[in-house]
């Protein structure tokens, strides 16, 4: 019956897709579900969603499978996990479905494939995917510093008179690129990803991400020798969200953290944000104690498992 099956996992048609967006919800949470088939509808009917991206089995009885899988910019992906209708061949189905996907996103070039679950349901939506080669990594924290009141105390301190904010556009793209990757080393955040990607890769990432303005990415300078990189985006407005802030080995340890963590935080507020959000690896306890005490708040957890993928065989 699988292999019956196998030939069947098509892209869901369009007539299909507000029946299917809302099966390839059912792993979130009942308050964002709603919501988030909406925005998937929505996406694919103005062509800012690939319907290939949306793959359905079909059975005698109808659709009896459905997964979604986004193609990202840097070679990476996104999955979500597969739905499959109550009956003998569920896991079959599943497994069918995260096969076809990884298959596809293979022969696209993704070389790394991700997925985020809410923590309290990760036993029940997780095993299709670790049966087919996912791992369990670690806990992305989400936080939140509210801004409606101005730059908190915590964040009161003023840059070092031998320190420069460079707006990407006016740095050179070359030294951008490799202050990236040198603030890759030793990193505790997400280093499984850092492995399996170039900085050039992450690059791309972040500039098709929201509005992507260069302006808000800065190359941070300490008499004239790079030592960080922090990208914002203002995609969500009036949430700013913080990318990425990362700081050179050799400039660690010296309080530059914080400083570039004010920066963004001056930044966006001052473009209007009344709000900052970023994600944090859960590993990472130095960063977790920066965005403590600058008086970021817990927003959410999830689970997030990874795959790294090579050359379809």
């Amino acid at each position: 019956m699988a292999k019956d099956m196998a030939s069947q996992v098509q892209t869901a048609c369009r007539t299909d897709w507000p029946h299917v967006v809302r099966l390839v919800c059912h792993h979130l949470p009942p308050e964002r579900r709603t919501v988030a088939a909406h925005q998937i509808a929505a996406q694919m009917e103005r062509g800012e969603l690939s319907a290939e991206s949306l793959r359905v089995v079909r059975g005698p009885d109808g659709i009896g499978g459905a997964m979604l899988h986004l193609c990202l910019p840097g070679h990476s992906a996104v999955v979500w996990p597969p739905w499959a209708a109550d009956g003998s061949d569920r896991q079959a189905v599943e497994d069918l479905l995260v096969q076809d996907a990884l298959r596809l996103l293979r022969s696209r070039g993704v070389t790394v494939c991700a997925a985020e679950l809410a923590c309290e349901t990760f036993s029940t939506f997780s095993p299709p995917l670790l049966r087919q080669g996912f791992r369990r990594v670690t806990r992305l924290r989400e936080l939140a510093l509210d801004l409606h009141f101005g730059l908190p105390t915590g964040l009161n301190v003023q840059p070092p008179t031998d320190l420069q904010f460079l707006p990407y556009c006016e740095a050179d793209p070359g030294q951008f690129l490799a202050t990236l990757e040198e603030t890759y080393q030793d990193s505790l955040d997400f280093p499984e990803v850092n492995e399996a990607r170039t900085a050039q890769d992450a690059l791309e990432s972040y500039r098709n991400h929201g509005r992507a303005d260069p302006r808000l990415w800065w190359l941070v300078l300490r008499s004239g020798r790079p030592v960080g990189v922090v990208i914002v985006d203002l995609a969500r407005k009036p949430e700013g969200n913080l990318l990425y802030l990362g700081v050179v080995p050799s400039a660690r340890g010296q309080g530059l953290g914080r400083v570039l963590l004010a920066h963004a935080a001056r930044q966006s507020l001052a473009a209007g944000a009344s709000s900052l959000t970023l994600a944090v690896d859960a590993r990472n306890a130095p960063a977790l104690r920066l965005y403590r005490r600058a008086g970021f708040r817990g927003e959410g957890q999830w689970e997030v498992l990874l795959a790294i993928l090579g050359a379809e065989g």
